[in-house]
C-alpha cells in the first residue's frame, strides 16, 4: 500500500470510529505516542486505548496540505472538526502526526497536537525518522488523559458497585473492569493512593466492616457475618486484617465505640 493511500485510509478509519479498521493498518508491535498528553500505549493496550479516545473525542479529521515522505514513514499535517448533523463543521484546531511504517503497517504514531508548518514539520520529521521506528522508544507509562480514566473507572467501581465487598474478585478483574492492565491500574493507585492493590481493597472492606460492626445487632455469629459481609473470605481474614489496619481486634473495636455495649456477650467471637 502507497504511505499517501494508507494515510487516507487511516484518517478515513478514525472518522468512521473503527476500532477494528484502524488496528488492521497497524504494526502488531505498534506504538502509540500522544505528545499533548505526554502518553503512550502499545501492542495490545492499543485496542482499549482507541475505543476510549474515540469514544471521549468523537472529532472529524481532514488532512490538510502535502504528505511528506519521510525516511522510515511520512507526516501530514490534519485539522480537527466537531460533526454536526448536517456537516463537519469548522476547524477547532489543527495538528500533525508522525507515522513510521514497516512492511506496509504503522509500527508507530506520533501525535503531536500542534500545527507546524510545512518546512517546520519536515525539519520535525527528519529528527524523528531514526527514533520513531523503534518499539524500544516505547515505555508502559502513560499520562494524564489515560491515569484520568482509569480514577474516575476505579471510583465507579469502588464506590457504585462496591466490588470489594466481593471476595472472589480478583486484581486481574478489577483491572479488566477499569478497563485498562494491571501494571497500570498498579501505578495509579500507587502514585494517587500510596497504597497497592490489595491493600486499597482490604481498606475499603474494613471501612465497611466499622460501620457494621457497629450499627448492627451483636450476637453469638455476628463477626463471622460482618466479615462475610464486608467481602472476607474468612472470621480469621478479616480479624488479622482488622488488627492490621485498625490495630485491635473487631470485638475490642465495637467496645471502644460503643462504651454501653455488652463485653461479657462479645469475649468468645475474638
Amino acid at each position: 500500500m502507497e504511505p499517501d493511500q494508507l494515510v487516507r485510509k487511516y484518517i478515513d478509519a478514525w472518522n468512521r470510529q473503527n476500532v477494528a479498521a484502524v488496528l488492521d493498518l497497524m504494526h502488531p508491535g505498534a506504538a502509540y505516542y500522544d505528545g499533548f498528553w505526554m502518553e503512550s500505549c502499545v501492542g495490545r493496550d492499543l485496542e482499549q486505548y482507541f475505543q476510549d479516545s474515540m469514544k471521549e473525542e468523537p472529532f472529524w479529521y481532514e488532512k490538510v496540505g502535502e504528505t511528506i515522505i519521510t525516511d522510515n514513514g511520512v507526516a501530514y499535517r490534519y485539522s480537527v472538526h466537531q460533526p454536526t448533523a448536517s456537516d463537519i463543521g469548522d476547524p477547532i484546531f489543527f495538528g500533525a502526526e508522525l507515522l513510521s511504517i514497516e512492511h506496509g503497517k504503522i509500527l508507530t504514531v506520533t501525535d503531536l497536537y500542534c500545527s507546524p508548518n510545512v518546512s517546520q514539520l519536515k525539519e520535525i520529521a527528519l529528527l524523528a525518522a531514526n527514533r520513531h521506528g523503534l518499539t524500544r522508544h516505547a515505555n508502559a507509562g502513560f499520562g494524564a488523559l489515560k491515569a484520568a480514566r482509569i480514577k474516575a473507572n476505579l471510583i465507579s467501581s469502588l464506590v457504585d458497585e462496591k466490588v470489594y465487598l466481593d471476595p472472589e474478585i480478583t486484581l486481574s478483574q478489577l483491572a479488566r473492569k477499569v478497563g485498562c492492565t494491571l501494571d497500570q491500574l498498579a501505578l495509579t493507585v500507587k502514585s494517587h493512593l500510596g497504597l497497592d492493590l490489595e491493600q486499597l481493597l482490604d481498606s475499603r472492606r474494613i471501612e465497611h466492616a466499622k460501620s457494621l460492626l457497629t450499627t448492627t445487632a451483636n450476637g453469638p455469629e455476628h463477626l463471622a457475618r460482618v466479615a462475610a459481609a464486608s467481602g472476607f473470605a474468612s472470621l480469621r481474614a478479616f480479624s488479622a486484617k482488622f488488627v492490621e489496619f485498625v490495630g485491635v481486634a473487631p470485638a475490642d473495636y465495637r467496645r471502644k465505640v460503643l462504651p454501653q455495649y455488652n463485653s461479657n456477650a462479645d469475649t468468645r467471637l475474638h
